[in-house]
């Protein structure tokens, strides 16, 4: 399976990441890479058996920490 996520990729990098790198565009040359790397890194990781914690949680309090801030007050006019 990690052979074939590979191969994704590099065809993901001969199809768009080439181009972005001739048109020389510092911003998206950077983003691009980003991305890639950090989902590449994931997909790896996941492929050799490292569980990643979902990011859901974090967000689930987050959201809960800014709707109790909001409606704290609520109600008591």
């Amino acid at each position: 399976m990690l052979f074939l996520c590979t191969l994704v990729y590099i065809s993901f990098i001969l199809i768009d990441f080439i181009p972005i790198l001739k048109s020389k565009n510092l911003k998206n040359i950077i983003l691009y890479s980003v991305i890639i790397l950090t989902s590449y890194t994931l997909t790896f990781l996941r492929d050799i058996g490292v569980k990643i914690p979902s990011i859901a949680t974090f967000l689930k309090q987050i959201t809960l920490l800014i709707v109790n801030s909001i409606f704290k007050g609520a109600g008591t006019a």
